[in-house]
C-alpha cells in the first residue's frame, strides 16, 4: 500500500476536523489566542517540478497570510546526522532556492506530507531560523506559542531519533484484507446485540500504547523525550504522529490511528482517548481549579511541570525557552501572571 492510498484516512480526519458542519470540532478551527505568524517559510509547492524549495520572508505579507504546516523533530545527537541550517552566511542563498537533495529525510518527507495535505508552506526550525543569529533566535523563540497554536497541522516524526530518520512514508509490502463481519458487540446504550462491520485487518506491530502516557521515559518514542516536544505537542491545534507503520491523528477533539478503521452502521467509531492510554486534556477556561490545583487529577498545571522535568535537551540553556510558550498561552487563557514557576 502506497503513502497515496495510506494518506485517505489523513484526508477523512482532516475532512471531519475542519468541515464548517462540524461544530464538535470547533475548537480545532479557531487560531491561537496569542497573535503571531512565523518571520521564515518554505515555499514548497514546486518542489516535485524543481526539485527545490525557497525560504521566504513573510514580514512583508498582507493579511489574510496562508496556512502553513509544521514539523516536529528531533535534530539528533551533536556527533550523528545533524539537519541543515539557516545561518547568516548561507541565508540569502536559501532564500534563493534548497535543493531537495542536501535535506535530510525527515525534512523531505515531511514536505511530501505537507503537499498531500494541499498546502504550499512549512515551517521547520533549523531552516526558518537564524541559527547563528542570537537576536532573530530570541525572537522566533519567543513566538513559538503562536507557530504552533496558528499551524493548520503539526507533523511530528515521532519514531525517528534524528534528522535523517524519516517520517515512514515507505509503502508498506503487508497485505491488506478487507472484510464484513457480524459480531455481537455494545458501543453504548443504543447499539446492542450483533452488528455488522466494515473492518481491515493488517499484519502489523503492536500500537505503541504506552508512548503517550508513560511516564518512564524509555517507554516513549525518541521524539517524546526531548524538551522542546512537549511545547510543540501542548499548543498545536493538529498533529499528525508519524510512527513505525502507522499514522496517529490528534486534534483538539479526536484520537484515533490507522489501524483503527471500524464502520459502525456505516459511521467511523474513533476509539476512546482512555482505551489506548492516551492521557490529554484540553484545558478549559474555566477551569481555574483543575490547571492549578496539586492532585493528581486535576493538577494539569503540575503534571505539565513534572512531565516537561523529565525532558531531555542538547543544550541545558534552552529549558526555561522551550517552556515559554507554555506559559504564555496559559497565562492569555487566565489573564495570570506567571512568576518562579507558579
Amino acid at each position: 500500500m502506497d503513502i497515496t492510498t495510506r494518506f485517505r484516512s489523513v484526508d477523512k480526519w482532516l475532512q471531519n476536523c475542519v468541515s464548517d458542519n462540524n461544530r464538535s470540532h470547533m475548537f480545532c478551527s479557531q487560531r491561537s489566542i496569542i497573535e503571531g505568524y512565523p518571520s521564515r517559510l518554505l515555499k514548497i509547492d514546486k518542489a516535485e517540478i524543481s526539485g527545490e524549495v525557497q525560504l521566504v520572508d513573510t514580514k512583508v505579507w498582507s493579511d489574510p497570510k496562508p496556512e502553513y504546516t509544521t514539523l516536529s523533530h528531533c535534530w539528533g545527537s551533536p556527533d550523528g546526522p545533524r539537519p541543515l541550517e539557516t545561518r547568516i552566511k548561507n541565508l540569502r542563498e536559501h532564500e534563493t532556492n534548497i535543493p531537495m537533495k542536501s535535506l535530510p529525510k525527515t525534512f523531505r518527507d515531511a514536505i511530501e506530507i505537507t503537499l498531500l495535505v494541499h498546502q504550499e508552506f512549512l515551517w521547520i526550525d533549523s531552516l526558518c531560523i537564524i541559527q547563528d543569529d542570537k537576536s532573530d533566535w530570541e525572537h522566533e523563540a519567543a513566538l513559538m506559542a503562536a507557530i504552533y497554536g496558528n499551524s493548520f497541522l503539526t507533523i511530528a516524526a515521532t519514531s525517528s531519533v534524528d534528522c535523517e530518520g524519516g517520517c515512514g512514508l515507505e509503502p508498506w509490502s503487508l497485505k491488506v484484507i478487507e472484510a464484513t463481519t457480524t459480531f455481537p458487540f455494545r458501543y453504548d446504550y443504543r447499539y446492542q446485540g450483533g452488528s455488522r462491520f466494515d473492518v481491515k485487518l493488517k499484519r502489523s506491530e503492536p500500537l505503541e500504547r504506552l508512548w503517550m502516557s508513560g511516564t518512564n521515559m524509555t517507554s516513549r518514542p525518541p521524539l517524546h523525550t526531548r524538551g522542546w516536544v512537549l511545547q510543540e505537542a501542548h499548543l498545536s491545534r493538529r498533529i499528525l504522529h508519524m510512527v513505525t507503520r502507522q499514522m496517529v491523528w490528534q486534534c483538539q477533539e479526536e484520537f484515533d490511528h490507522e489501524d483503527n478503521s471500524v464502520l459502525f452502521d456505516g459511521n467511523h467509531v474513533p476509539i476512546p482517548l482512555k482505551d489506548v492510554g492516551f492521557q490529554w486534556h484540553r484545558v478549559d477556561r474555566d477551569d481555574l481549579l483543575g490547571l492549578h490545583t496539586n492532585t493528581e487529577d486535576n493538577g494539569l498545571w503540575w503534571t505539565t511541570v513534572k512531565n516537561y522535568s523529565q525532558m531531555a535537551f542538547t543544550y541545558p540553556g534552552d529549558r526555561l525557552p522551550a517552556f515559554s510558550g507554555i506559559i504564555q498561552f496559559r497565562a492569555a487563557i487566565f489573564n495570570d501572571i506567571p512568576l518562579l514557576g507558579l
